[in-house]
């Protein structure tokens, strides 16, 4: 599954975050602690405010991990601080080569 993190990737990062999302809750006792280190791996920040809100803070594995509250959190205040994000980079706000483009970059 650490596919996730290829740059080559064609898809949007809420269909990778659906995809991480089943593949832990598939076998959720043993994948469980697993979860926040493949969250790490999507790319929360190019996902639209309405996908945070909707999908990613309404997720219970989100809401139960502290990690991947940071986590985000980190992609609202991106979203949140167009001013800020020169600031702000990582490997989370790099726009995969196969994917679709930032829309609020």
């Amino acid at each position: 599954i650490t596919f996730i993190g290829s740059d080559d990737l064609v898809t949007a990062e809420a269909a990778v975050f659906n995809l991480v999302v089943k593949w832990v809750q598939h076998a959720l006792e043993q994948r469980r602690a697993d979860f926040a280190s493949l969250l790490e791996l999507v790319r929360l920040p190019l996902m639209s405010a309405a996908e945070l809100v909707d999908t990613v803070e309404s997720c219970e594995l989100v809401r139960e991990s502290p990690e991947a509250q940071r986590l985000l959190n980190e992609a609202k205040n991106y979203l949140l601080l167009p001013e800020r994000r020169g600031r702000l980079q990582s490997a989370r706000t790099q726009v995969r080569r196969g994917g679709p483009s930032c829309p609020r970059c």
